[in-house]
């Protein structure tokens, strides 16, 4: 079949809406002093992946590859947990020569940290400023409780709110039973998610927030409801 435009509508929001910007954002933007360059205005983007040294952003005018700038590599050397990681909202300071460089991280509003393979003190930052962090375990063969009790941990100490997502209800014997046992167990005051794909289904035990209140206020309710995916 031939592509069709009028079927694939171009998006009618900027790049940064999308990836979520808000007044907050564009203020701390505002705030932050970085190094002028004339001609070329600095601009505000969000981390989509990071590498040593380097990362890709999004901008309002699309995605760009960008390096470390002085102070950023300045303050990685100070605090390791300074380095730009996925989801960091930044200043990008384009240059005369077409290269691009972060210049400075704004404050993180949540960040997924785990320590440093090898036992050093320092951390490692996962993702920054996400508003959920969802664990996934299977509920086949044998969930290791273990296992979602640490990251659990780990999104509690994020800021963000945990979300436990428990795959292949339908080929436990009773998934949803087993699924409310590791909730009371390992998962207390965080939503559970049963999936069941084969079925098209999940079932969710879904927690009350009210706009804007922290994640471990939140209240959990005992009954299950089921919806069809």
């Amino acid at each position: 079949m031939p592509f069709d435009p009028s079927l694939h509508p171009a998006p009618t929001t900027s790049p940064l809406t999308r990836a979520g910007v808000d007044d907050r954002w564009r203020a701390a933007f505002d705030d932050v002093e970085t190094v002028d360059v004339a001609g070329h205005d600095r601009l505000l983007a969000r981390v989509t992946r990071t590498d040593r040294g380097a990362c890709d952003v999004l901008a309002d005018d699309g995605p760009r590859r960008t390096t470390w700038g002085a102070d950023v590599v300045a303050a990685v050397a100070h605090d390791p947990l300074a380095v730009p990681s996925t989801g960091d909202w930044v200043v990008v300071q384009p240059w005369p020569d077409g290269h691009d460089t972060v210049e400075a991280v704004l404050p993180r509003r949540t960040a997924v940290v785990r320590a440093q393979v090898g036992g050093t003190s320092s951390g490692q930052v996962l993702a920054a400023n996400v508003d959920v962090v969802a664990v996934v375990e299977g509920l086949v063969p044998d969930p290791d409780l273990g296992r979602i009790e640490r990251f659990l941990a780990l999104a509690w100490d994020s800021g963000a709110m945990p979300r436990l997502v428990l795959t292949k209800g339908d080929l436990a014997p009773d998934g949803e039973a087993l699924a409310a046992d590791i909730g009371a167990e390992v998962a207390a005051g965080c939503p559970v998610d049963v999936t069941a794909a084969h079925e098209g289904r999940v079932s969710t035990r879904f927690a009350r927030c009210s706009p804007g209140e922290p994640p471990w206020r939140c209240s959990v309710p005992p009954a299950w409801a089921s919806r069809r995916c």
